[in-house]
Protein backbone atom coordinates (compact mmCIF):
# COMPACT_ATOMS: atom_id res chain seq x y z
CA UNK A 1 0.00 0.00 0.00
CA UNK A 2 2.75 2.49 0.98
CA UNK A 3 4.57 1.61 -2.43
CA UNK A 4 1.01 2.20 -3.96
CA UNK A 5 0.80 5.61 -2.53
CA UNK A 6 4.02 6.79 -2.76
CA UNK A 7 4.20 6.36 -6.57
CA UNK A 8 0.62 8.18 -6.87
CA UNK A 9 1.92 10.86 -4.96
CA UNK A 10 5.11 11.55 -6.45
CA UNK A 11 3.83 11.34 -10.34
CA UNK A 12 3.64 13.76 -12.96
CA UNK A 13 0.20 15.56 -13.08
CA UNK A 14 -1.22 17.29 -15.52
CA UNK A 15 -4.55 19.67 -14.61
CA UNK A 16 -7.31 18.95 -17.28
CA UNK A 17 -7.84 22.06 -19.08
CA UNK A 18 -10.62 20.65 -21.20
CA UNK A 19 -12.78 19.57 -18.59
CA UNK A 20 -13.01 23.18 -15.96
CA UNK A 21 -16.46 22.11 -14.40
CA UNK A 22 -15.08 19.47 -13.09
CA UNK A 23 -11.62 20.32 -11.58
CA UNK A 24 -9.22 17.26 -12.08
CA UNK A 25 -5.75 15.93 -12.86
CA UNK A 26 -4.19 13.17 -15.11
CA UNK A 27 -0.74 11.04 -15.07
CA UNK A 28 0.32 9.42 -18.34
CA UNK A 29 1.37 5.49 -18.36
CA UNK A 30 4.20 7.23 -21.47
CA UNK A 31 5.51 8.81 -18.14
CA UNK A 32 5.56 6.09 -15.75
CA UNK A 33 7.67 2.95 -15.68
CA UNK A 34 5.38 0.52 -17.27
CA UNK A 35 5.42 -2.22 -14.48
CA UNK A 36 4.45 0.39 -11.73
CA UNK A 37 1.56 1.71 -13.63
CA UNK A 38 0.00 -1.18 -14.02
CA UNK A 39 0.21 -2.17 -10.15
CA UNK A 40 -0.97 1.16 -9.33
CA UNK A 41 -3.98 0.70 -12.43
CA UNK A 42 -4.83 -3.14 -10.92
CA UNK A 43 -4.28 -1.79 -7.31
CA UNK A 44 -6.99 1.16 -8.14
CA UNK A 45 -9.30 -1.61 -9.46
CA UNK A 46 -8.85 -4.19 -7.04
CA UNK A 47 -9.16 -2.48 -4.01
CA UNK A 48 -11.66 0.89 -4.66
CA UNK A 49 -15.40 1.27 -4.28
CA UNK A 50 -17.87 1.56 -6.90
CA UNK A 51 -19.10 5.30 -7.58
CA UNK A 52 -21.54 6.54 -10.36
CA UNK A 53 -20.08 9.74 -12.57
CA UNK A 54 -23.61 10.65 -14.54
CA UNK A 55 -25.00 7.24 -15.44
CA UNK A 56 -21.24 5.82 -15.78
CA UNK A 57 -19.83 3.54 -13.02
CA UNK A 58 -16.05 4.27 -11.94
CA UNK A 59 -13.96 2.32 -9.44
CA UNK A 60 -12.67 4.85 -6.91
CA UNK A 61 -9.58 4.35 -4.64
CA UNK A 62 -9.27 7.45 -1.45
CA UNK A 63 -5.34 8.50 -0.68
CA UNK A 64 -5.51 11.39 1.91
CA UNK A 65 -7.61 13.95 0.00
CA UNK A 66 -7.83 12.82 -3.02
CA UNK A 67 -9.60 9.96 -5.23
CA UNK A 68 -8.24 7.90 -7.87
CA UNK A 69 -9.34 6.17 -10.74
CA UNK A 70 -9.27 5.04 -14.00
CA UNK A 71 -11.49 5.09 -17.38
CA UNK A 72 -12.24 1.06 -17.21
CA UNK A 73 -10.51 0.30 -20.17
CA UNK A 74 -8.77 -3.17 -20.81
CA UNK A 75 -5.29 -2.84 -18.87
CA UNK A 76 -3.25 -2.68 -22.36
CA UNK A 77 -5.54 -0.02 -23.57
CA UNK A 78 -5.77 2.05 -20.18
CA UNK A 79 -3.33 5.20 -21.16
CA UNK A 80 -3.97 7.28 -17.38
CA UNK A 81 -5.12 7.63 -13.90
CA UNK A 82 -7.18 10.38 -12.96
CA UNK A 83 -7.89 11.63 -9.72
CA UNK A 84 -9.64 14.66 -8.02
CA UNK A 85 -9.91 15.99 -4.65
CA UNK A 86 -12.44 14.59 -2.53
CA UNK A 87 -15.77 16.72 -1.57
CA UNK A 88 -15.60 15.67 2.20
CA UNK A 89 -16.97 17.74 4.62
CA UNK A 90 -17.31 17.46 8.26
CA UNK A 91 -19.68 19.85 10.16
CA UNK A 92 -21.31 19.72 13.64
CA UNK A 93 -24.41 17.69 13.42
CA UNK A 94 -27.47 17.20 16.53
CA UNK A 95 -27.68 14.09 18.60
CA UNK A 96 -30.68 13.14 16.94
CA UNK A 97 -29.52 13.11 13.49
CA UNK A 98 -27.05 9.90 14.06
CA UNK A 99 -27.97 6.36 13.65
CA UNK A 100 -27.56 5.33 17.14
CA UNK A 101 -28.77 1.88 17.06
CA UNK A 102 -26.23 0.86 14.53
CA UNK A 103 -23.25 2.13 16.63
CA UNK A 104 -24.47 0.41 19.72
CA UNK A 105 -24.59 -2.85 18.32
CA UNK A 106 -20.66 -2.22 16.73
CA UNK A 107 -19.90 -1.56 20.43
CA UNK A 108 -20.23 2.37 20.89
CA UNK A 109 -21.43 3.22 24.17
CA UNK A 110 -22.93 7.30 23.96
CA UNK A 111 -22.54 10.19 26.52
CA UNK A 112 -24.61 13.42 27.17
CA UNK A 113 -21.42 15.55 26.86
CA UNK A 114 -20.55 14.23 22.85
CA UNK A 115 -20.23 16.70 20.37
CA UNK A 116 -21.28 15.34 17.21
CA UNK A 117 -19.87 15.66 13.79
CA UNK A 118 -21.04 14.39 10.58
CA UNK A 119 -19.17 13.22 7.50
CA UNK A 120 -20.45 14.17 4.37
CA UNK A 121 -19.05 13.11 0.97
CA UNK A 122 -21.14 15.04 -1.49
CA UNK A 123 -23.45 16.48 0.34
CA UNK A 124 -24.60 12.61 1.96
CA UNK A 125 -23.44 11.58 5.62
CA UNK A 126 -21.42 8.59 5.46
CA UNK A 127 -20.78 8.10 9.27
CA UNK A 128 -20.10 10.51 12.63
CA UNK A 129 -17.97 11.00 15.42
CA UNK A 130 -17.96 12.45 18.49
CA UNK A 131 -15.50 14.63 21.10
CA UNK A 132 -15.56 15.63 24.22
CA UNK A 133 -14.15 18.53 25.64
CA UNK A 134 -12.89 17.63 28.84
CA UNK A 135 -10.52 19.88 30.94
CA UNK A 136 -7.17 20.26 29.45
CA UNK A 137 -7.84 16.97 26.35
CA UNK A 138 -9.93 15.84 23.48
CA UNK A 139 -11.42 12.30 24.21
CA UNK A 140 -12.52 10.52 20.52
CA UNK A 141 -15.83 9.01 21.02
CA UNK A 142 -18.10 6.99 18.97
CA UNK A 143 -16.35 7.12 15.06
CA UNK A 144 -18.59 5.23 12.89
CA UNK A 145 -18.63 4.97 9.38
CA UNK A 146 -21.63 3.47 7.98
CA UNK A 147 -20.79 -0.26 6.26
CA UNK A 148 -21.46 0.99 3.20
CA UNK A 149 -19.05 3.35 2.85
CA UNK A 150 -16.33 1.86 4.43
CA UNK A 151 -13.21 1.40 2.85
CA UNK A 152 -12.54 4.31 1.00
CA UNK A 153 -10.46 6.24 3.51
CA UNK A 154 -12.99 8.90 5.94
CA UNK A 155 -12.03 7.48 8.87
CA UNK A 156 -8.66 8.33 8.47
CA UNK A 157 -9.98 11.44 7.04
CA UNK A 158 -11.53 11.97 10.51
CA UNK A 159 -8.12 11.87 12.80
CA UNK A 160 -6.58 14.34 10.09
CA UNK A 161 -9.76 16.62 10.12
CA UNK A 162 -9.35 15.86 14.00
CA UNK A 163 -5.79 17.28 14.66
CA UNK A 164 -6.70 20.67 13.24
CA UNK A 165 -10.01 20.97 15.43
CA UNK A 166 -7.45 20.57 18.14
CA UNK A 167 -5.85 23.51 17.09
CA UNK A 168 -8.32 25.56 16.52
CA UNK A 169 -9.55 24.94 20.15
CA UNK A 170 -5.85 25.01 21.33
CA UNK A 171 -6.06 21.38 23.20
CA UNK A 172 -2.41 19.53 22.40
CA UNK A 173 -4.06 16.22 24.47
CA UNK A 174 -5.85 13.56 22.61
CA UNK A 175 -7.44 10.49 23.79
CA UNK A 176 -9.00 7.56 22.19
CA UNK A 177 -10.11 4.37 23.27
CA UNK A 178 -9.57 1.61 20.05
CA UNK A 179 -10.37 -1.44 18.82
CA UNK A 180 -7.78 -3.72 16.89
CA UNK A 181 -9.25 -2.50 13.67
CA UNK A 182 -8.75 0.96 14.82
CA UNK A 183 -5.69 1.45 16.40
CA UNK A 184 -2.96 0.94 14.20
CA UNK A 185 -4.12 4.23 12.56
CA UNK A 186 -3.95 5.88 15.96
CA UNK A 187 -0.19 4.66 16.18
CA UNK A 188 0.75 5.99 12.97
CA UNK A 189 0.05 9.00 14.15
CA UNK A 190 1.73 9.40 17.00
CA UNK A 191 -0.48 8.35 19.80
CA UNK A 192 0.72 5.64 22.29
CA UNK A 193 -0.43 3.02 24.45
CA UNK A 194 -1.98 4.18 27.85
CA UNK A 195 -3.81 0.67 29.18
CA UNK A 196 -4.81 -2.32 27.44
CA UNK A 197 -8.29 -3.79 28.10
CA UNK A 198 -9.61 -7.26 27.14
CA UNK A 199 -11.21 -5.67 23.77
CA UNK A 200 -9.35 -2.40 23.23
CA UNK A 201 -6.71 -0.44 23.92
CA UNK A 202 -6.67 3.21 25.28
CA UNK A 203 -4.10 5.91 23.39
CA UNK A 204 -3.23 9.38 24.15
CA UNK A 205 -1.15 11.78 22.36
CA UNK A 206 0.43 14.37 24.43
CA UNK A 207 1.28 16.75 21.85
CA UNK A 208 -0.59 16.82 18.87
CA UNK A 209 0.78 19.57 17.52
Amino acid sequence: MEKIKNLLLNAKWIYAKSMPKFPHEYTLRKNWDNDDFIKCVLFIRKNGYIKHFYKIKYTYYNIENKCYWTMGNPIDKTLLINRALLKINIKQIDEKDIDKKAGEKAGLIFCKSTIYFGIFDDDCMVGYAGVILYKNKIIDKNIYIYPQYRGRGYFKYFLDWRKNFAKEKNIKKIEATCTKMSINEYLKRGFETKEKYKNCTKVIHENIF
